[in-house]
């Protein structure tokens, strides 16, 4: 007679927020590698390295040290932008295997897991989410899991997701295709910012600000968007850029907050640190 034991998974959500913090943090770090070695791009810069044989093309287009330097700082923020666009899929995809290990949970309650039941569940379900576009992996946890996500968090994250798509298949120039209908790409996030009141006006300011007397400060969250019209670049400033890397590290953390509360509602019993102490 064959023993059946139970199936023990330790899953930990922190990883969720760890994961993306240091991709963002990876990724910012190379954007400002980047944008600050653009500063300093002289002629010898436009050669390969390394190569003795240079292959020259239509000289009458050759770059100036000007034309250089900007075009070096538009793609190394398009490259960090679809970087950072690219991690919420792999946050989605852990977010999955987390509630398919707890669907798992839900079965053994009732009965002995089978083989199958690991096979459709966690490698089958697995395969077939990976293939899944962003839009179409939301829709699918909601669908499979019943989670649903802050929805104005999942707009911007979806406009982030569709600037993405614009930079890696159509090179970064709006096309009929990016604007679902429109004639502009419409990119959404949120910025962290600091706010002043002074004489009961309240107002953003950048630091460094000289505050009146009597003036208060504090920190608040505020939209921002962005819209580029059919046939023009997409581009993001740097300053744009942090704070899309704000608003992706936002969703993160609500995916993580969102997916504890449903795994409660679900049943599934939560140690915290003290208790693994």
């Amino acid at each position: 007679m064959t023993d059946h034991h139970q199936l023990s998974i330790s899953i930990n959500l922190a990883g969720l927020t760890d994961r993306i913090q240091r991709y963002l943090r990876a990724s910012m770090s190379l954007v400002a590698i980047g944008l600050n070695a653009g500063k300093s791009i002289s002629a010898d810069d436009l050669q390969l390295p390394d190569v003795t044989t240079h292959h020259q093309f239509d000289s009458s287009n050759a770059w100036t040290i000007e034309e250089a330097g900007a075009a070096w700082k538009t793609w190394v923020l398009r490259n960090g932008f679809r970087d950072v666009a690219e991690a919420i899929s792999g946050l989605l995809e852990e977010v999955q295997s987390v509630l398919s290990c707890w669907q798992l949970v839900k079965v053994q309650q009732d009965r002995s897991i089978r083989g199958e039941d690991w096979n459709e569940m966690v490698v089958t379900r697995g395969s077939r989410f990976h293939r899944l576009g962003l839009p179409e992996k939301i829709d699918f946890l909601k669908k499979e899991y019943g989670l649903v996500l802050n929805d104005p968090l999942v707009q911007q994250v979806l406009s982030i997701n569709g600037a993405r798509n614009c930079l890696v298949h159509r090179g970064g120039m709006v096309t009929a295709q990016d604007t679902r209908g429109g004639d502009h790409l419409t990119i959404e996030w949120s910025a962290l910012v600091i706010l002043i009141t002074e004489k009961g006006v309240e107002k953003e300011i950048e630091p460094p600000y000289l505050v009146e007397a009597g003036g208060t400060l504090g920190v608040a969250t505020r939209p921002r968007t962005k819209a580029i019209p059919i046939g023009q670049p997409l581009s993001v400033t740097a300053k744009e850029f942090s704070q899309i890397c704000w608003t992706l590290f936002v969703f993160a953390m609500t995916c993580a907050q969102t997916l504890e509360a449903h795994g409660k509602l679900q049943g599934i019993q939560f140690r915290s640190k003290a208790d693994a102490t």
